[in-house]
């Protein structure tokens, strides 16, 4: 009897031992089954071509020659003759502001001027006879100086209430209506010469260390989305907007587009270097510390590259890779050194000037 059971235990224990011999067994066949697996990745070529480093910026097609005219005195504005997009020449009248209170003190001053003269003219003789005192002389004399200074003063600020077109232009802007009430000081018009458009924009102080007269710039226009424009850098402002912390530059485009207009938006790489027949990788294929994941008869490798010129799609790298030799794009984060790999092939990536991008701010 003991030994019947003894023979039971014995067995139990046996098939115990086997069935975890066969799951040891199976997870190493598993495990190796998985080791020869080869690991699914995307690369893209290395490829050789120009390296491009722009500086990007951002701004707004403008007139060259512009000049922002404010009210130079407050009032209704009641005549308005001009609108947005016509042509006037310097002198042209632009508004009329209506201040009666300018006009009755004109009228009252120049009625004083002209009595203090007729004054005056009636004293000079008898002074000069001796009939009245010298004293009498110089008071007349003094009410037509204080006359005539009063009368120029009150008819400049009726020559106030004519706004009138400080150049030969266009009118670009109109910020005001008929009957609107304006302040001393506010904006009133934009003048400026419509033929002559340039894009200013505002680079970042980081990078207008960089950026040159004569610098080449490819501009896109959101009102042109499907084409780009070269042009070049012609002034760059020597103080900076506090507020935005970057120096205005602006580009004459080389060929304007017909329908360009004032106050479009415009995005801007300014170009600060150029390598030709250079090495480019994927920017996305190189890591932070320069190492590159390269496929070399189906197996990976990790090289260290140094980089240069950098985009937002490629970089200029210089090491132990060669052209066309394909690097991995994406799935460097499955792999270790010489494991085998299944390549998914990614497109040939081809900078355009757009994306050939500085610093964004």
């Amino acid at each position: 009897m003991e030994n019947s059971t003894n023979n039971k235990v014995k067995k139990r224990k046996n098939r115990r031992r086997y069935y975890v011999l066969g799951v040891a067994a199976l997870a190493g066949v598993l495990f190796a089954v998985r080791a020869l697996r080869p690991v699914s990745v995307t690369v893209s070529p290395v490829t050789k071509g120009k390296a491009v480093e722009a500086v990007y910026a951002t701004g707004t097609v403008e007139a060259h020659m512009r000049v922002e005219v404010r009210a130079r005195t407050p009032g209704i504005i009641e005549d308005l003759p001009v609108r947005e997009g016509q042509g006037v020449r310097k002198g042209d009248l632009l508004a009329r502001i209506g201040s009666p209170t300018s006009q009755a003190d004109l009228r009252g001053a120049q009625a004083e001027l002209a009595q203090a003269r007729r004054d005056l003219d009636r004293i000079r003789p008898l002074a000069a006879q001796g009939i009245l005192p010298k004293a009498d002389l110089d008071q007349a004399e003094s009410r037509v100086e204080t006359s005539e200074a009063r009368a120029s003063s009150l008819s400049a600020r009726v020559l106030d209430t004519e706004v009138r077109a400080p150049i030969d232009g266009m009118v670009l802007a109109r910020w005001i209506e008929p009957g609107q009430y304006v302040s001393v000081n506010e904006p009133l018009f934009k003048v400026g010469v419509g033929s002559d458009l340039v894009v200013e924009v505002w680079v970042d102080e980081a990078e207008v260390a960089r950026v040159r007269d004569g610098s080449r710039a490819v501009v896109t226009l959101y009102a042109f989305p499907n084409e780009t424009f070269l042009g070049k850098v012609f002034e760059i402002l020597p103080d900076a907007n506090r507020d935005r912390k970057a120096y205005l530059a602006k580009i004459r485009l080389d060929k304007p587009p017909e329908g360009l207009r004032s106050g479009m938006t415009a995005e801007v790489n300014v170009v600060v270097g150029e390598k030709e027949s250079v090495l480019l990788a994927p920017a996305d294929a190189v890591a932070q510390d320069g190492s590159i994941w390269v496929i070399r008869e189906g197996r990976a490798h990790r090289e260290i590259v140094t980089t240069g010129i950098r985009d937002l799609l490629k970089v200029e790298v210089n090491g132990s890779v060669q052209e066309e030799e394909p690097v991995v794009v994406q799935g460097q984060e499955k792999l270790e050194e010489g494991a085998r790999v299944e390549m998914i092939v990614g497109k040939a990536l081809e900078s355009k000037p757009e994306e050939r991008t500085g610093r964004r701010f």
